[in-house]
C-alpha cells in the first residue's frame, strides 16, 4: 500500500470503515453501538473527567488523550469486540500483537509515540507484560512507575464510558432476556469504580457520592 506518511495510513484507515463495522455490546444487541461511535464518544468522558481534576498539575492529559484515541485500534484486527461475558483469555494480547505488527513498518518516531500511548491501557495488566517485545515491556515498566495516576484515570474513563452507554440504554429501555442493560453495567462497574476511588483518593472528585447515587438510582428497585 502506498503511504507517503510512512505509517500514518494504517491507523488512519483502521479508525474508519473497520471500526464502523465492529458492533459492541453483543450481550445487548438492541443497543447496536459501533466501535466507531464509541471512539467518537469516549473522548468526551475523558474531557469531563479532566474538568473535575483540572486543578491538578501532575497529570499528563496529552498522554491520556492519545491513549484514548488509540486504545481500540487492535479490535478490528483481532476479531472485533468481545464483551466481558464472552471474552477469550488472550484477547488483550491478540489486540496488542495485531497493532504491533501493523505498526512495525511505520516511521520510528511515529511508531514510538503511537505505541507509548496505546500501551497505557496495559500498565495495570502486568500479567501480559512478559508477552511484549523488549521495547514495549520497557515502556510498560517505565509507565507503571511514572504514569500510575494516568493509568487509573484511563481505567476510570473506560468504566464511566460503560456507564454512559448504560444511561443511554436506560433511556431506550434496552435489555436482554435476563436483565436490563443498566442493571448489568451497574453491577459490573460500580464496585470497580469504588475500588479505584479508594486506591487513588483524588478520583472521588470524579466518582463522587452524588454521581454514584444518581446512577444507582436508575437500577431495579
Amino acid at each position: 500500500m502506498t503511504d507517503p506518511f510512512n505509517g500514518l495510513m494504517l491507523p488512519w484507515q483502521n479508525a474508519q470503515a473497520p471500526m464502523a463495522e465492529v458492533v459492541r455490546w453483543g450481550n445487548f444487541p438492541g443497543y447496536n453501538q459501533s466501535l466507531l461511535a464509541h471512539n467518537n464518544s469516549i473522548p468526551y468522558v475523558l474531557m469531563w473527567i479532566q474538568s473535575r481534576l483540572c486543578d491538578r498539575g501532575d497529570i499528563d492529559w496529552l498522554l491520556l488523550t492519545q491513549a484514548i484515541q488509540s486504545h481500540d485500534q487492535g479490535e478490528p484486527l483481532s476479531g472485533g469486540d468481545e464483551h466481558a461475558g464472552n471474552k477469550t483469555n488472550d484477547k488483550d494480547l491478540q489486540e496488542y500483537l495485531a497493532v504491533r505488527e501493523y505498526m512495525a513498518s511505520a516511521d520510528y518516531r511515529f511508531r514510538q509515540l503511537f505505541m507509548r500511548a496505546f500501551l497505557l491501557q496495559y500498565v495495570r495488566k502486568p500479567q501480559w507484560w512478559s508477552y511484549r517485545s523488549d521495547d514495549c515491556r520497557e515502556t510498560l515498566v517505565t509507565r507503571a512507575a511514572k504514569f500510575s495516576r494516568e493509568a487509573v484515570i484511563f481505567e476510570a474513563t473506560e468504566r464511566l464510558d460503560y456507564l454512559a452507554s448504560a444511561v443511554e440504554g436506560y433511556r431506550r429501555g434496552i435489555r436482554n432476556e435476563a436483565e436490563t442493560m443498566i442493571d448489568h453495567v451497574l453491577r459490573n462497574q460500580v464496585p470497580k469504580l469504588d475500588a479505584l476511588a479508594e486506591e487513588w483518593a483524588p478520583l472521588s472528585a470524579v466518582w463522587s457520592p452524588d454521581l454514584r447515587q444518581q446512577l444507582v438510582s436508575l437500577g431495579s428497585k
